[in-house]
C-alpha cells in the first residue's frame, strides 16, 4: 500500500457561474465569478493566465453542472473526474476527447468536489479520485508547471492502481511507449486515441511494466491510456458501462 506524501496546500477558488463551474489554482485573492457570457469568460481567461493562476473546467457533465461557456481549448485543462467514477464521469472523459481529436492541447485532473469533510457523502470523499503529479521539488509554481506538462495521473483513491507510461517515440502512425502499472492485477489496460480504444491487454501480475509499439490511426493527433475494470470495458472507450480505475494525462503527437 502506497501512503500519500505530505505536500504544500495549494490555494484555489472554484468559479460557479450560471453556465458551469470552473477551478483557479494557485490564487491568493478573489477571482470575479459572476460570468455570464463567452465575453466575460475571454476576459477571465486572460486576467488568470496573465497571472500565472491556472484554470480548468469543473465537472462538465449532467448534474456537475454542464459547460455551457465553451474556451475550454484556451483554458486548457478539465476535471475529467470527479468523485466515484461511477459520477457520470464517462460523459467528461467523452468531452475531453472531443478537443483532444481536434489537435487542442487540454489537460487533466480529477478532484472529489468534496465542500464539507464533516459530512460524508456515500460518492464524494476526500481522496477519490487522488491526482498524481510528478515534480522535481516541493513548492506551488512546481506543482503547477507539472500539471501544464502533463506530468499528471488519477487514481481512483490513494490506494488505487497507479498508472504511468512515457512517450519514446512518435510519428504519424507508430508510437513506442513505455508503460507501468501497480496494484490493477486482472483490470485491463486500454490505449485510446481519437475517443476509440486501440489497444487492450489484460494485467495479470500486481506490477506490470511494457514497452509497447503501437499503430496508430493516421489521423491521430493524441493517445491517452487508461485502466478499467476487465469486466466492464464492453462499450467503447467512454462508455456508461465502462468503469474506470486510473486515467493518465494524454500525449500528443505532431502531424
Amino acid at each position: 500500500m502506497r501512503s500519500a506524501p505530505r505536500g504544500p496546500l495549494l490555494p484555489g477558488e472554484e468559479v460557479t457561474t450560471y453556465y458551469g463551474h470552473m477551478n483557479v489554482l494557485n490564487v491568493g485573492e478573489w477571482v470575479d465569478f459572476r460570468v455570464k457570457s463567452r465575453e466575460e469568460l475571454e476576459r477571465l481567461i486572460d486576467y488568470v493566465q496573465r497571472k500565472g493562476y491556472l484554470a480548468s473546467v469543473n465537472h462538465p457533465k449532467p448534474f456537475g453542472p454542464t459547460w455551457q461557456l465553451g474556451g475550454t481549448e484556451r483554458i486548457g485543462f478539465m476535471e475529467v473526474w470527479q468523485g466515484n467514477w461511477a459520477l457520470l464521469n464517462y460523459m467528461s472523459s467523452r468531452l475531453l476527447d472531443e478537443p483532444l481529436s481536434r489537435g487542442y492541447r487540454v489537460g487533466i485532473v480529477g478532484g472529489s468536489d468534496t465542500h464539507s469533510i464533516k459530512r460524508k457523502h456515500p460518492m464524494l470523499s476526500t481522496g477519490h479520485p487522488t491526482t498524481w503529479v510528478y515534480v522535481n521539488r516541493a513548492g506551488y509554481e512546481s506543482i503547477l508547471d507539472a500539471v501544464r506538462a502533463g506530468m499528471v495521473t488519477i487514481s481512483e483513491s490513494p490506494e488505487g492502481p497507479f498508472l504511468w507510461y512515457e512517450v519514446e517515440y512518435a510519428d504519424r502512425r507508430l508510437i513506442k511507449v513505455q508503460v507501468e502499472v501497480r496494484g490493477a492485477r486482472g483490470a485491463t489496460l486500454r490505449l485510446i486515441s481519437v475517443g476509440e480504444v486501440i489497444y487492450t491487454e489484460k494485467i495479470e501480475v500486481e506490477w506490470f511494466a511494457k514497452r509497447l509499439r503501437i499503430k496508430v490511426p493516421g489521423d491521430a493527433a493524441y493517445i491517452r491510456f487508461d485502466v478499467a475494470d476487465s469486466e466492464s470495458q464492453t462499450d467503447g472507450a467512454n462508455g456508461r458501462e465502462t468503469s474506470v480505475r486510473a486515467y493518465a494525462s494524454p500525449k500528443f503527437i505532431a502531424r
